[in-house]
């Protein structure tokens, strides 16, 4: 109920959110930076400090740290490069989740994020073992407006159309999903 209030406080909330972040452990810093990120570009002013949380040691840190860094800037009209470099090195994460969160923020920042090692990490991310991984990074290529990343999303789904590993939603055949199919 308090992250709703402050969410709704807008701007006027994010100093004290920021002091607060300064002080706090990673599970604090996890709900304060995910209530600046619900603020989206009402907590810009924000966008540095967020930005720092994205090398955090703590994998769930730089989670939150990238969701929100791409909601609060979300609506500039042009993105610093500073913060184009913290998602692009988010693409590199250790962490699957990390991975997605900054591959999802570059993908609603479409063409204002691309840059040529950018379309590289992304396109390098459609082989990555999490499918929200590889679907993120579809969107974000498409999203670009380039042909170089539009030609690599391309190459990858018409390769994979013909992989026979199962994927997120598969059904195993039965006679039930079977029939199902058929009716379609």
């Amino acid at each position: 109920m308090a992250a709703y209030g402050l969410t709704r406080s807008g701007a006027a909330a994010v100093p004290m959110l920021l002091g607060g972040l300064d002080r706090a452990d990673a599970s604090l810093a996890v709900r304060i930076i995910d209530v600046l990120g619900d603020m989206g570009p009402r907590a810009a002013s924000a966008a540095e400090t967020i930005a720092t949380y994205a090398n955090h040691a703590e994998p769930t840190v730089r989670r939150y740290a990238l969701e929100a860094l791409g909601l609060v800037i979300s609506h500039n009209a042009e993105i610093d490069q500073t913060f184009r470099d913290t998602l692009s090195a988010g693409l590199v994460d250790e962490d699957a989740i990390a991975r997605r969160d900054a591959t999802f923020a570059i993908a609603r920042l479409g063409e204002r994020a691309n840059n040529p090692e950018t379309v590289q990490r992304v396109t390098d991310n459609l082989y990555h073992w999490h499918h929200h991984v590889r679907g993120w990074s579809i969107e974000a290529l498409l999203r670009f407006q380039d042909p170089q990343a539009t030609k690599a999303a391309l190459n990858y789904l018409s390769s994979a159309r013909w992989d026979e590993s199962p994927k997120s939603g598969d059904r195993p055949p039965t006679s039930a999903t079977l029939q199902s199919r058929s009716s379609e």
